[in-house]
């Protein structure tokens, strides 16, 4: 066991220590699906991260938005900030969003799951992503889901905040 810490192990230099944390956490697709889960078209038996890619690619079904407002997820102000209500109504004539708008949906279901996860509620969940915070200078959480980057950051965050780190 470790010196300084009698309940580690040593590990040789380089190497890395995967905790039990690392294990558990849900696949991303997992997250996608359980957010999505009363969206009918959306499959459930995806299998693998690259098939979830795949029906992102085709792109969402438009009543996957739908699903995430019923769910408290996104409300039509907040879509808004996310998609233009000019594309909205385009897509919603054509059924389906396009590559980069079924990703912009997915990161956000993806990043309110971990939050309800985090948090405890889907309630509690909404407040903290709608709330503005310290660490993130401020920002609502959910305006840094904008973009990929802005929704590794909270992410993190939010992984600090499941594993007791002070954020």
């Amino acid at each position: 066991m470790g010196k300084n810490h009698p309940n580690l192990p040593i590990l040789p230099n380089g190497s890395i220590m995967v905790g039990e944390w690392q294990k558990e956490q849900p696949l991303d697709k997992d997250r996608v699906i359980r957010a999505l889960s009363d969206c009918v078209t959306l499959r459930k038996d995806i299998n693998s991260e690259v098939e979830m890619l795949d029906i992102l690619n085709q792109g969402l079904p438009f009543e996957s938005l739908a699903a995430m407002k019923r769910r408290g997820i996104i409300d039509d102000t907040e879509v808004n900030t996310f998609i233009a209500a000019r594309t909205l109504a385009r897509r919603k004539i054509e059924k389906r969003f396009s590559p980069e708008e079924s990703d912009i949906i997915a990161r956000l279901a993806r990043i309110h799951d971990f939050a309800v996860e985090v948090f405890g509620n889907d309630v509690k969940a909404r407040k903290w992503l709608r709330t503005a915070n310290r660490a993130l200078k401020e920002h609502l959480p959910l305006e840094l889901l904008k973009t990929d980057y802005g929704a590794r950051i909270v992410e993190s965050l939010l992984g600090r905040i499941a594993h007791g780190i002070y954020s």
